[in-house]
Order: structure tokens, then sequence, then C-alpha cells
């Protein structure tokens, strides 16, 4: 849990930081260099990626051979375990509701709202950002320092973080106010941060360790995809029905999110997973 809070802290005050940095390199150079710079840094950040010591774990189902088929064979694996998994089978289906409910904040739907609803600058939609990314530091840095608290806790940030979200994400998307749109967005970011770290333990706790690649795999498969069928569909309707029915849209996705935590409420909780990880260490 520790580890979790403080990797994501970090990525996120990264993610933060890179705001102003971008800009600045945009106004003192060029849109052309700040492209060039970030395919720098992807290089960099693979080559590093391939210097990362890997430890084997053989298993019986563990694909280690290359080739098509072989990878094609991993593949599959990784959804067969997600879905015998009920821990990875229920965050699947959350993560594809939640990543549809995401996508009122992509850039095109939020570039609207401040000028459509609250009829502000634009700089505004960076202030909006800025803010969620601080959220989310702030998130972070709380479960850094009570990481044994918020483990003890852990389904009651699963069971009420998807509503909490589809509240805040209901009061964001009516507001007219500029201060309570940024007070709603650092909230939003505050409790999504511990939502995920308690949902990534969870899965990293009640996963086989040969598995993990493949389950994560999985996730990131169903965010990718959940992203490009949000960033369509939010963007119709905000553009034939209006920006209020995509948030709409998107408190109902929460809603459904939870619901689905409710109903597996049992696997959430700090005692069960502590029993699945001595059962786990038996094996």
């Amino acid at each position: 849990m520790k580890a979790n809070s403080f990797l994501n802290t970090l990525d996120q005050f990264i993610k933060l930081s890179a705001w102003p940095i971008g800009s600045l390199i945009v106004s003192a150079g060029s849109p052309f260099l700040l492209i060039h710079i970030t395919l720098l840094f992807y290089i960099v950040s693979s080559i590093l990626m391939f210097l990362l010591p890997i430890q084997e774990h053989t298993k019986k189902n563990t694909v280690q051979d290359k080739g098509l088929k072989n990878f094609l064979l991993s593949i599959r694996l990784g959804w067969e375990y997600t879905w015998r998994n009920v821990h990875a089978k229920s965050i699947s289906f959350m993560s594809f509701f939640e990543g549809i409910g995401n996508g009122v904040w992509i850039s095109a739907i939020l570039y609207m709202y401040v000028k459509e609803q609250l009829h502000v600058g634009e700089e505004w939609w960076g202030y909006i950002n800025s803010v969620f990314f601080g959220g989310m530091v702030i998130g972070g840095l709380l479960s850094v320092k009570f990481s044994q608290s918020v483990e003890k806790n852990q389904q009651f940030f699963v069971l009420f973080g998807p509503f909490c979200i589809a509240i805040v994400t209901l009061l964001f998307g009516t507001t007219t106010h500029g201060a309570l749109a940024l007070l709603y967005s650092a909230l939003y970011g505050i409790i999504e941060q511990w939502k995920l770290i308690c949902l990534q333990t969870i899965l990293q706790k009640n996963a086989r360790m040969d598995a993990l690649p493949h389950v994560f795999a999985v996730q990131g498969v169903i965010s990718s995809v959940t992203f490009g069928i949000s960033t369509l569909l939010m963007s119709f309707i905000a553009d034939v029905y209006g920006i209020r029915f995509s948030f709409y849209l998107s408190v109902c996705c929460f809603l459904i999110s939870g619901w689905i935590s409710y109903r597996q409420r049992k696997i959430w909780s700090y005692k069960e997973n502590h029993i699945a990880i001595k059962l786990r260490k038996q094996e």
C-alpha cells in the first residue's frame, strides 16, 4: 500500500509539473520543440525499461517460448485468469464503466465546459487540470502518511469511492462558479487516488505473481478501449444534447461501478485479503 501510494504520488506530481513546463517550452520555443523533447523522453524511458532486472518465476502455465502462437496464448491466459479471479473480474467491470465516465475529463469536453458553462477564460481549462492532478498528489501523500489506516479501511474506500465520485461529478457538471469547479476537481482527484491505490493493492495481493503481468495487461487494454469509446460517446452527447448531459451519463457510469463494488463488498475486506495472502503463500 505504501509503495503504491508513493509511486502514484510521484507519477501525478510529474504530470502536475509537466503542465507549466510544457507551456513554457511552447512559449519560449515552438510546439515542434515540445514534440521532439517528448519523443526523446520516450526513447530514454524505453531504454531504461529494458535495463530493469526481472526475476523469472517458472510455473507450469507460464508461457516462456517466443513466437506468435505463444504470444496469443499469453494474451488468452490473461483474459482467462481475469475472468476466473473474482477480484480481477470485478475490478475490470468497474474499470470499464469508470473509464467511460472519465470521458467527461478529456480536453475537448472541459474546453466546452469552461466556455459554455463557467463563462470564463481559456486559462481555466489549465487551472482545472492542474487542480485535479494536485488533488491526486494530495491524496497520494495522505496515503503514504497513513498507509496502514488506508489499508485497514480499504473496503470503505472501494465501496464508497465510486458513489462519492458520482456526487462530485454531478456537482462539478452542474455548477456555474469557477471557484466551486476547482474545489470539486480537487476533491475528485483526492477520492480517485485513494480508490485507485486500494484497488491496485487488492489486485496485487489476490493475484498470483506469475499472472500479474497478464492481469495488468488486460487492465491496460480495458483502459485504452474505454478511453476511445468514452471520447467518442461523450463528445457526441455534449455536441448534440449539451455539456450537462455528458456529465449526467458520467454520473450514471460511476453509480453502476459503485453498484458492482457493493455487490462484491465482501472481497474488498482487509481481513479477507489477508486470508487470501496466507493461502497463496501456503500454495
